[in-house]
């Protein structure tokens, strides 16, 4: 705390009466700050509890309740952050400046792959991708296991390299076939070796299966979608990013402007419907722009605006559906691969379906 010399007052009882004041108000805080840690220490000895109790008879019941606890221990959180503010802390990087430094790295990867490298540079770096948002999904929905986030990964990789090199051939209903196979066969392997806990393998054995799918399912289309475009590739590519992120920077600088009707409060409290209309008009302008410059004569304006909307709404519903998997879990981010971002999963939620989406719609009318 800063003291004002000037603003001392001259007389001795008048000083000692401000200090009395002062060093009041100093055991009120600290009082407060005892009182914060104990309640926020009660909420969570609180959810553990009720989540070791969660497979019983009234699951239902106890999942609702550690929903409103884990909001009111969110709120406890931010509001504390807020009230723990100071001016020198305003001036240190704020999230947004985090957030972006950290993706100029990637940005500049991302870039390079997709208009300069070969078309197999691009495979390469989209397959990594793929296995290390398949880590950290199994990490979440698998948490201490090593052999299920393993062959999560593997698994993955082998979904995904069905469709990459086998897809168009004669061989690939037997392919596809044998890898669901494979996948039902491997989680039944790693079912069994690894069984505890034994309340929560369901869940396990459920992401060993669909998790796979749901990765390799959404993400490899975006690489077929730059190799199979020929020059055109990095820029239809590019444009299922806009979709993804132009939407998410979209929705939040009109969420906070205009945000006042929560979109969904259960899974994602901060999130409004102005803030998504804003994230489609944004994620629409970027996909017109791209239309009337890298893709002009190839992706009629019609078809661009259409395609912005329904490909937009689509990753912000996929954003949504990996919040409601974050919650489940029990985890706020997927990683920490990215300072300001999480996971790579937390930034791919919206692309694994605005990519997908503009893929199939490539294919259906190109």
């Amino acid at each position: 705390m800063e003291i004002n010399l000037d603003a001392l007052p001259d007389d001795a009882d008048a000083l000692r009466a401000m200090i009395v004041a002062q060093h009041q108000a100093l055991t009120g805080m600290q009082a407060a700050n005892r009182a914060y840690e104990a309640l926020v220490q009660a909420l969570k000895i609180t959810i553990a509890k009720l989540k070791k109790q969660r497979f019983g008879s009234s699951s239902e019941k106890i999942e609702r309740e550690i929903e409103q606890l884990e909001l009111a221990l969110e709120s406890l959180e931010t509001a504390r952050a807020a009230a723990d503010a100071t001016p020198e802390a305003k001036k240190k990087m704020g999230g947004t400046s985090l957030r972006f430094l950290s993706a100029i790295p990637v940005i500049a990867v991302v870039l390079y792959v997709l208009f300069w490298a070969p078309k197999w540079g691009f495979s390469i770096f989209g397959l990594a991708w793929l296995a290390i948002v398949s880590w950290e999904l199994m990490g979440m929905t698998a948490p201490g296991s090593t052999l299920s986030r393993g062959w999560g990964v593997l698994a993955t990789l082998g979904v995904a390299a069905v469709l990459l090199f086998v897809s168009g051939t004669a061989h690939f209903p037997l392919a596809l076939l044998t890898a669901i196979f494979g996948l039902t066969v491997g989680a039944l392997a790693v079912g069994l070796l690894a069984p505890d806990p034994v309340d929560q393998a369901k869940t396990r054995v459920g992401w060993l299966i669909g998790g796979p799918v749901y990765v390799a399912g959404t993400l490899t289309p975006i690489v077929l979608l730059h190799r199979e475009t020929g020059e055109h590739g990095g820029a239809w590519v590019l444009l299922c990013m806009f979709y993804a992120f132009l939407s998410d920077t979209g929705a939040y600088f009109a969420g906070r402007t205009f945000g006042k009707h929560k979109l969904y409060p259960k899974l994602s409290p901060k999130k409004t419907i102005e803030g998504s209309i804003g994230g489609i008009l944004t994620a629409t302008a970027g996909g017109v722009a791209l239309q009337q410059t890298m893709l002009a004569g190839v992706f009629p304006l019609t078809h661009a605006i259409a395609l912005s909307v329904f490909a937009t709404a689509l990753g912000q519903a996929g954003d949504l559906f990996e919040s409601l998997l974050k919650r489940s879990c029990g985890v706020k981010d997927s990683g920490t691969i990215m300072p300001g971002h999480g996971g790579l999963l937390d930034r791919s939620d919206a692309l694994m379906f605005t990519g997908a989406t503009t893929y199939f719609y490539v294919s259906w009318f190109h």
